[in-house]
């Protein structure tokens, strides 16, 4: 699911891959699955700059909160503004 997301060609495509895979799903992402999915955010303009992503990232913010360690270097994934 995460590859799916990773690979959308437009904003309004990101935007629908994580409202359908993303987001219902995310709570039970474990801390790999979780690095993927900031790997796929970095690595996708697509992603980091469609529109309904400022609204998504607290929800992203706070998963990583409570499944990465506190000791998570968070410097490759300047997109997420931590």
């Amino acid at each position: 699911m995460v590859e799916l997301f990773e690979n959308s060609g437009s904003y309004a495509e990101a935007d629908a891959r994580y409202d359908i895979l993303i987001s219902p799903q995310l709570i039970d992402f474990n801390e790999s699955q979780t690095i993927k999915l900031l790997e796929a955010i970095e690595g996708n303009s697509q992603i980091y700059r469609r529109r309904d992503f400022s609204k998504t990232l607290s929800e992203i913010n706070t998963h990583c909160n409570r499944i990465l360690p506190s000791n998570f270097d968070y410097s490759p994934y300047s997109k997420l503004r931590r």
